[in-house]
């Protein structure tokens, strides 16, 4: 019996070595024969953990629920906990909220009653998660987040305390709080790569904490620096699935730094990666690629990504981009407000891109007054959030509003203030996007010198980007700024007092052109194109029903036509 024991405590100090090392198929070879000389709860324990890590997901829940046995029926109340616990995560990662949720519940029965132990740090943690990635309760999630790190200072467990910080971390960023999160995230994420921390749940969860921050903010320096970090830690623990929900991540923040070619790499490696390890979260790098391809201007491929995930937030979005695209903004109105009923309002970052597609939605359909309390809506949250995305996008609405109410002025600075804040945020698809709103702005006030300028810019961006489809855009934009100067339009400014830009709209009248024909040639808005028509009606001295066909003829003997 003695010797058994000795012999039992030897093989599990070699798979707890092997463990504490990563090397997690010496570890389950180890702790496989402690369980040939004594069946424990503790190397069951083990043995469920490094299988884990090891992706056997049928070897790990097996034994992860033979400790738990052992453990309900030695009453050891907090090891059952424990390791329910590891249960509810595992099952969580899969997908399966239901059976998580139910060995939640166990974990807190067999805690009820019990004083204060490291368990219950660790029970906090995984309820403050659902809390807020669940649910969106950022209150819950923040309560329960700092109990866990009250926890983890009074048993000293830097596991629990880094988790902890990094939950309350990135609740702080969700509302608005971006200053005071990210410091609670850099911290955290210190104690993850310093070697204080032990625990690969926690680490995983803070390293994904923290660049989900930076994704939902784009911080891209601070991703930068970290991820490099993570990668780091993840060799060291060998640790693939980690990796591969990092790049995924990773590369929303390339393509927004218009570093495209790398993002894919990133993606397509995170897909192989996940695929192999966790098929279940094969979206998670799906959706992104979907993003990808809509701005390379594959249109078609992405929106059958996307309708393959039409109840994913970011497919809801993004379908709404496609449908303004091809003149539906019903469509996108729908979407946008589909999008809102989704996220809280206590989640104002995540709440811009649906209120940004409502307010172009708005616009589109005509409904200004709405538009306004829709922009008001942006306004604040970018005076909440001061950071240069948000000011961009604020911005960026700010301008869409002021040039379809014709008022041009506002417009042409609010798309400039727009075109500064996505460079300053290093975001070059997104300014390039702005500045041909600001050329085509600076063309409606006769400004072709400048209107070209900053329509070639775009374009040259855009190209460099390989946005096929903008890049198309804005070649149509510069021709039309071209197009402008051999337009025979002298005789007619001379005679009428016709602006350039109303001898132009004549011009398309008298060619046949409808108004949204005349509107998407000139890229005008509907309302814009008919005030100009009020407006040379008036000059021209034409009213009534015959209007149109009398604008026609005086166009013709003005010598517009040519």
């Amino acid at each position: 019996m003695e010797r058994s024991t000795h012999l039992y405590a030897d093989y599990f100090r070699a798979g707890a070595a092997s463990f504490e090392a990563a090397a997690w198929e010496n570890a389950v070879a180890a702790f496989r024969k402690a369980l040939e000389v004594q069946q424990t709860a503790e190397a069951w324990e083990k043995l469920g953990q490094a299988t884990w890590w090891m992706n056997d997901t049928p070897a790990s829940f097996d034994a992860l629920e033979r400790a738990y046995q052992r453990y309900a029926e030695a009453n050891d109340r907090s090891g059952a906990a424990r390791t329910a616990i590891w249960l509810a995560r595992c099952r969580l990662e899969l997908g399966e909220h239901a059976i998580a949720n139910g060995w939640l519940q166990r974990a807190q029965s067999h805690l009820n009653g019990l004083d204060d132990t490291p368990e219950l740090g660790w029970l906090f943690l995984f309820e403050g998660h659902l809390a807020l990635m669940g649910k969106k309760d950022t209150g819950t999630a923040r309560a329960l987040a700092r109990q866990s790190i009250d926890l983890g200072k009074k048993f000293r467990s830097a596991d629990i305390e880094m988790w902890g910080r990094a939950l309350d971390g990135l609740a702080l960023v969700i509302v608005g709080d971006v200053a005071a999160g990210m410091q609670q995230l850099d911290e955290a994420a210190t104690i993850g790569v310093a070697r204080e921390a032990k625990d690969l749940n926690a680490i995983a969860a803070t390293c994904c904490y923290l660049i989900h921050a930076c994704e939902r903010t784009q911080d891209h320096e601070r991703a930068e620096q970290w991820y490099s970090r993570t990668r780091e830690v993840c060799e060291r623990w060998h640790f693939e699935t980690l990796v591969a929900v990092c790049r995924a991540q990773y590369a929303t923040l390339l393509i927004a730094q218009g570093r495209w070619k790398e993002a894919e790499e990133e993606l397509n490696s995170a897909r192989a990666m996940i695929a192999t390890y966790r098929p279940e979260m094969v979206r998670f790098c799906d959706i992104r690629i979907a993003q990808l391809r809509r701005r390379q201007g594959k249109t078609d491929e992405a929106l059958a990504l996307f309708q393959q995930m039409e109840s994913h937030p970011v497919s809801m979005v993004e379908r709404g981009l496609i449908a303004l695209e091809r003149g539906d903004p019903v469509t996108a109105s729908e979407l946008a407000e589909r999008y809102l009923r989704r996220i809280p309002a206590t989640d104002p970052v995540e709440c811009l891109p649906g209120l940004s597609l409502k307010l172009r939605a708005e616009i589109a359909q005509g409904s200004f007054d709405s538009a306004g309390v829709t922009l008001g809506q942006i306004l604040h949250i970018a005076e909440a959030i001061s950071i240069p995305p948000v000011r961009a996008l604020a911005s960026l609405s700010a301008g869409l509003l002021s040039a379809a109410t014709d008022q041009l002025d506002a417009a042409r600075q609010q798309f400039e203030d727009a075109v500064d804040h996505y460079s300053t945020a290093d975001m070059p698809y997104d300014a390039a996007c702005a500045r041909l709103e600001l050329a085509s702005m600076l063309q409606e006030l006769d400004r072709p010198d400048r209107a070209q300028s900053d329509a070639q810019a775009a374009r040259e961006t855009f190209a460099m980007l390989g946005a096929a489809g903008e890049e198309q855009r804005a070649l149509r934009l510069l021709q039309t700024i071209l197009k402008d100067a051999s337009i025979p339009v002298q005789a007619a400014l001379q005679k009428s007092g016709l602006t350039h830009r109303e001898a132009e709209v004549l011009t398309l009248i008298a060619q046949g052109k409808s108004n949204d024909e005349i509107a998407n040639q000139l890229f005008l808005s509907i309302r814009t194109v008919e005030r100009h028509i009020s407006t040379i009606y008036q000059k021209i001295g034409v009213t009534g029903k015959a209007a149109r066909a009398a604008a026609v003829a005086w166009a013709t003997r003005a010598g517009l036509l040519g």
